[in-house]
């Protein structure tokens, strides 16, 4: 079994000089644009945002943006069609207003070649990074394990599969790069509407939780089942 990331970058790079990247700005990610800017000469970013303009997130962005000298390319998280699809956290008379919308889901897959065709490269080749690594659980290990580090049917790679933490904390020294300051107060970077998100975002970010409640009016329902949830458990 080879989980060598350097093995998949260049497997890659023999086939295209750019790739598209999955980009959380989570620690994973933020390691796999440093390592592929070491083999790739144009790195193209794709950030899926549950919600647009979340001021805490455009700053963030706006850093690594800043870091790589590198746009990032904005656009709806499927989950967040998912939820306006399915009324979530949405009173009575919105509902209907959000199943006569029709939303459709585009996944990572199918939002990677529309911004291929927009920079001019065919989908059949355009080369998707993502920063799973196999130390981060059993499941993880296993999927490498069967999979391996080049997905050639879906055009995926995955550039850090080996590493562990000491290698992401050397990379990120090396780099003299920082990691989002949500890191300080949430579990990982934001990666959805959940009671994890929502507390810290309501104690730290009031502006940005009042624009999440715009959006989904009944999310305070959230405390109220993980209060539920934690009192029997």
């Amino acid at each position: 079994m080879n989980l060598n990331g350097i093995d998949a970058c260049k497997q890659v790079r023999a086939r295209t000089d750019t790739c598209f990247l999955g980009f959380s700005a989570g620690k994973d990610s933020v390691a796999t644009w440093l390592r592929l800017r070491e083999f790739f000469p144009k790195v193209v970013p794709i950030f899926h945002y549950w919600l647009p303009d979340l001021e805490f997130v455009k700053k963030t962005l706006n850093y690594y943006e800043e870091y790589f000298q590198t746009r990032i390319v904005r656009l709806p998280h499927p989950g967040l069609s998912q939820m306006l699809r399915y009324g979530s956290f949405q009173p009575p008379e919105r509902y209907q207003i959000c199943e006569w919308w029709g939303l459709d889901d585009a996944d990572f897959r199918e939002q990677c070649d529309f911004v291929a065709e927009d920079h001019g490269i065919d989908p059949a080749n355009a080369w998707l990074a993502v920063g799973l690594r196999s130390a981060d659980s059993v499941r993880r290990l296993m999927f490498f394990q069967k999979y391996g580090t080049v997905n050639e049917r879906l055009c995926k790679f995955y550039p850090i599969a080996e590493y562990r933490k000491p290698d992401l904390i050397a990379a990120f020294e090396a780099a003299r790069i920082k990691l989002a300051p949500e890191y300080a107060m949430m579990p990982r970077s934001f990666d959805g509407i959940t009671i994890d998100y929502l507390r810290a975002i309501k104690e730290n970010f009031p502006q940005d939780y009042a624009r999440i409640v715009d959006w989904f009016p009944m999310v305070e329902c959230e405390f109220y089942r993980a209060e539920v949830y934690n009192a029997k458990s």
